[in-house]
């Protein structure tokens, strides 16, 4: 069987490899063993990082608040922090956010830290277990 990565290297599959083709071939063709997969990891990540930016940073110039761009940088810092206290309330302040959606798809997807979407890091986590 031959799978096809991100990066487009094609690999022969052989057999399953534990915890990375338990969902079956679809989940087979978006995983490499080739030094090329982090990379183009890395690329998809930045650019979703930036097509999410840019649309935060929209909704902002029509006059919505995004709470995670204002007020000082110690409340910004909230969305970073290590504490799991601080991360609770900048989940709670994300909730009205017009981009909860689209914010919590990307930290579900391309970050482990801080919160994304109204979601901590420790909940992200726990979400990916129960989905293996």
């Amino acid at each position: 069987m031959t799978a096809t990565c991100v990066c487009g290297h094609t690999q022969r599959i052989h057999g399953p490899r534990p915890g990375l083709d338990d969902a079956g071939p679809e989940c087979r063709a978006t995983r490499c063993d080739c030094p090329r997969y982090d990379d183009a990891r890395e690329a998809e990540r930045r650019t979703a990082h930036t097509e999410l930016t840019d649309y935060l940073f929209a909704l902002r110039r029509n006059g919505l608040l995004i709470p995670c761009l204002v007020g000082s940088n110690e409340r910004r810092a909230l969305w970073t922090s290590e504490n799991e206290t601080d991360q609770h309330r900048a989940a709670i302040l994300c909730v009205p956010c017009r981009a909860v959606h689209e914010c919590g798809r990307y930290g579900r997807v391309h970050e482990p830290a801080g919160v994304w979407g109204a979601t901590t890091e420790h909940e992200r986590r726990r979400d990916r277990k129960d989905h293996q």
